[in-house]
């Protein structure tokens, strides 16, 4: 190997740690419900329509939350938006806040309501509040548990970084520039 050679290897390898770095931060769920019961399980039960708001508090055990997710309906009509905010409990003012349009919902599925990253979350009590304007005959609604607790069925997601993709990322990338460095060779001959 020549000079030239060791260098592009060196800056491909390090190319290959700085993006499998960034590419190890990961997108997680935690379930706030009882996980052994299945979303075909879940029953809509919070309706959620004008006067009539759907809040919820939870525990926040991890950092850098990005979003919550629950499984939403709609009346079957795909017109009107709900609105939702994220507030810590005991502080003043919203964390988060967004809307969302009805006709997004996936029937039986978790709707991601996304949230501007909130940082230092671990530890912390959170209150979701949803609210819908339009009528009662187009609400939306929550499912919850079948338990008869009236448990909506919530996730929080959350980003981190994950060691094992880290390690996973990097021994494909150098595989790769290895591969591509054999195959040159080959075809040079």
């Amino acid at each position: 190997m020549n000079r030239k050679t060791v260098i592009r290897l060196i800056i491909a390898l390090l190319l290959i740690v700085a993006g499998s770095y960034f590419y190890a931060y990961v997108k997680r769920d935690a379930a706030l419900y009882d996980t052994s019961y299945t979303r075909s399980a879940m029953v809509p039960s919070a309706r959620i329509y004008s006067g009539h708001d759907f809040s919820y508090e939870f525990d926040c055990g991890d950092d850098n939350m990005t979003g919550i997710k629950l499984i939403l309906s709609d009346s079957g009509k795909d017109t009107g938006t709900i609105e939702y905010s994220l507030v810590e409990c005991g502080k003043e003012g919203e964390v988060s806040s967004g809307s969302l349009k009805l006709s997004r919902f996936k029937s039986g599925k978790f709707t991601l309501l996304k949230t501007d990253t909130v940082k230092e979350s671990s530890g912390k009590r959170y209150r979701l509040v949803i609210s819908c304007g339009n009528s009662e005959a187009e609400a939306a609604a929550v499912s919850v548990l079948p338990d008869g607790s009236d448990t909506p069925a919530v996730c929080y997601s959350y980003r981190v970084w994950d060691l094992q993709t880290m390690i996973i990322s990097v021994f494909l990338g150098a595989y790769l520039v290895i591969f591509v460095m054999v195959l040159v060779k080959i075809f040079r001959k």
